[in-house]
């Protein structure tokens, strides 16, 4: 049973503020900063928002902002029941009242929540979508509390709501008559547009960004553009380029180098990114504090932090550290330890009001009877000048010097018959140690199995079809599978489900989700039975489960003759692993995936796939180029996806290597080619 309050409650709390300094060993800012008063400071708490649920995972509150002060504020609800995701987006008002956003909408009782939701710096306004018909979107006035504007449907197509600004300015994402995109401001009550189309103020060829967000006096648009980060000035119509990585991609001659976590102060003033790469290849990473007025920027290659989340008017930066809530404070460069909020797994969604006196966010409490409580909480920070100092927890010294290329020979090949038949066999034999169902509500068409993992944690799994007399029908089709646990695991797949039959002491497990699934299982010895269906009653499903049978003899025997495999490989002692198995129509065809694996820092890792059906894209101009290979009818290397396809007239076998970005681009691409080749021209 679920049960939601919504009301206030005002907690008070006595925190001594420690004298003792946070030690950090690395970089510029090591020594111990701390200060030695031990003043009492009484922070003042209040839980706006409670919700009582059943497990810690399937509730939780997200995307909290707030207006300058604090008292303004808006959240959302995620709630996941039956493996159904509602969000219910809600505002809390200058009364302190919770109040769901779709209660704003024309049709209160639409499934649709309203979303879109930013308040005004000064709280007075909330724009928001509520989609109702005919509307664009609707104004609402914090203080009149009502609707005082919905504008209908708009004159260009409007994409996303940016904001509001405390002159009833409404900050959008648009596109004109010509397909550009762009930035468009909306004045309510002149109801005129002014639009700044992103490719003409932009340095960019395909803009895209993480966000945009207008500063609180509404004169600045800073936008983060994922490789590049930017401020319009709406007083001169100017933009200023913060940061841009291309330099790097060409330094390093890696181009997954992007911002991430950017933030700009209320006031313009500040901004925090860090620059880093989306591989495992070039290993670059630099943490910026930007002062926008005066361009100094500190730069670390290290930040031992949780989350950066966001600014107030006084150059304070709210970070979370362990379990820590931190101010850094651009000016000063001091860092100031909040107390008593003591941050765990279950926290999130910090946020520092604007005027620096409150912090918003959500937090979970485990009940004596295990169920949860999630809560909104709003903390008055009082007196940030007693709070105790430390260290921010950085390390100095980022190095923009590019890698050094790798040598273009690294990788070798090596010469290795293996026991693959002998694995693939094993895998097929121990489907026997598991049962099966036999019976069925519909009539049985064929099934495809599907095997695979190590021997202590095999996973048997089939797709059996029926032929129900319909061309398209949820009925047509179930998935079984049968999973082998130790003596002490529990069956995962089990625990969304409720005991619904005991037969001679063995639970008997069923669920029927609002989505139309319907899961049946049982745990027998060691082996985890599921199945899994659409559309079939408790009764059917049950007999379905019931039905399980073990069986003598394999459902047929493996074609292992015609199996192919390769004999030289890029790893100098490989081992065969993570072997599967596939069988589709009753045996009509084979198939199987292998890994390879090594332990050497120079091994690649290789997976070779066998299946019967034209992958996709075989043969494709536009993403690669047919080869000839020895001992094979056909040969296709796609660049594409750095997998060379051989077809021996039958089967088609995929070679796929794992093969780190910055090998790839110290090889051209004909020593790439000519290594997959003779990889393949050694299968036998």
């Amino acid at each position: 049973m679920h049960k939601k309050f919504i009301f206030l409650i005002v907690l008070v709390f006595l925190v001594a503020c420690s004298s003792e300094g946070t030690e950090n060993t690395g970089g510029e800012q090591t020594s111990d900063t701390s200060d030695d008063k031990t003043e009492a400071l009484t922070l003042s708490s209040e839980i706006l928002f409670s919700y009582d649920h059943e497990d810690a995972g399937d509730y939780y509150l997200m995307s909290i902002q707030t207006d300058t002060d604090g008292k303004g504020i808006v959240f959302t609800e995620v709630e996941e029941i039956d493996r159904v995701t509602d969000y219910y987006t809600y505002f809390v008002n200058h009364n302190d009242e919770v109040i769901e956003g779709i209660s704003l909408a024309d049709d209160p009782d639409q499934e649709r929540r309203c979303t879109d939701m930013f308040l005004s710096p000064n709280g007075q306004y909330m724009v928001y979508d509520c989609h109702d018909d005919g509307i664009e979107f609707s104004i609402y006035d914090m203080e009149q509390e009502k609707i005082i504007e919905q504008v209908p449907d708009f004159e260009i197509y409007l994409q996303d709501i940016v904001g509001i600004s405390n002159d009833l300015t409404v900050y959008l994402q648009t596109m004109n008559d010509d397909g550009d995109d762009q930035f468009t401001l909306y004045d309510v009550e002149t109801e005129t547009s002014e639009h700044y189309v992103f490719a003409d103020i932009l340095d960019l060829e395909y803009p895209s960004f993480n966000a945009i967000t207008p500063t609180d006096d509404g004169q600045k648009i800073f936008f983060d553009a994922i490789t590049a980060l930017f401020i319009l000035n709406l007083d001169t119509g100017t933009v200023d380029e913060i940061a841009n990585v291309e330099p790097l991609w060409e330094t390093f001659d890696d181009d997954l180098i992007f911002i991430y976590n950017a933030t700009i102060s209320p006031d313009g003033k500040y901004a925090y990114y860090n620059i880093s790469d989306n591989s495992n290849d070039t290993d670059y990473s630099e943490y910026v504090f930007h002062n926008l007025e005066t361009d100094e920027i500190d730069s670390y290659a290290e930040f031992d932090y949780q989350t950066v989340r966001n600014f107030d008017l006084h150059g304070n930066l709210l970070i979370a550290t362990g379990d820590q809530l931190q101010l850094y404070n651009f000016e000063t460069k001091e860092t100031k330890v909040i107390p008593d909020i003591a941050l765990d797994r279950h926290s999130g969604y910090m946020t520092l009001a604007h005027n620096g006196q409150f912090i918003v966010y959500t937090g979970k409490v485990k009940n004596d009877d295990d169920t949860y409580t999630q809560n909104l909480y709003r903390v008055a920070l009082g007196d940030t000048s007693t709070y105790q100092t430390t260290s921010l927890p950085v390390k100095a010294g980022v190095d923009h010097e590019p890698i050094e290329p790798l040598e273009d020979d690294q990788i070798s090949l090596h010469d290795a018959s293996l026991n693959e038949v002998e694995i693939l066999n094993s895998l097929w034999e121990d489907s026997t140690q598991v049962m099966y169902p036999t019976e069925f509500p519909e009539q049985l068409r064929y099934r495809n199995n599907s095997f695979s993992g190590e021997p202590s944690d095999r996973d048997f799994t089939q797709f059996i079809y029926f032929d129900t007399g319909k061309v398209s029908a949820n009925r047509n089709d179930i998935t079984f599978s049968a999973s082998v646990v130790g003596d002490d695991d529990n069956c995962i797949a089990l625990s969304d489900l409720e005991v619904v039959k005991t037969i001679d002491g063995v639970d008997y497990y069923f669920y029927d989700y609002r989505n139309a699934d319907v899961e049946v299982g049982v745990r027998i010895d060691n082996v985890c039975y599921i199945i899994k269906a659409e559309d079939y009653t408790e009764e059917e499903m049950l007999s379905m489960i019931e039905s399980l049978e073990p069986i003598d003899t394999v459902f047929y025997n493996l074609p292992d003759d015609q199996f192919k495999f390769p004999t030289k490989f890029p790893i100098a002692n490989p081992e065969v692993r993570y072997p599967r198995l596939r069988s589709n129509r009753d045996g009509e065809s084979f198939s199987y995936s292998i890994s390879y694996l090594g332990t050497e820092e120079k091994d690649v890792q290789m997976i070779v796939d066998r299946q019967h059906n034209e992958p996709n894209l075989y043969m494709s101009e536009n993403h690669g180029f047919a080869v000839d290979v020895d001992g094979w009818d056909e040969a296709y290397f796609s660049e594409f996806n750095l997998e060379l396809i051989l077809f021996d007239g039958s089967d088609y076998y995929t070679i796929d290597l794992d093969i780190p970005d910055n090998v790839v681009e110290a090889l051209e691409i004909d020593e790439l080619t000519e290594l997959y080749i003779e990889i393949g021209a050694s299968f036998n």
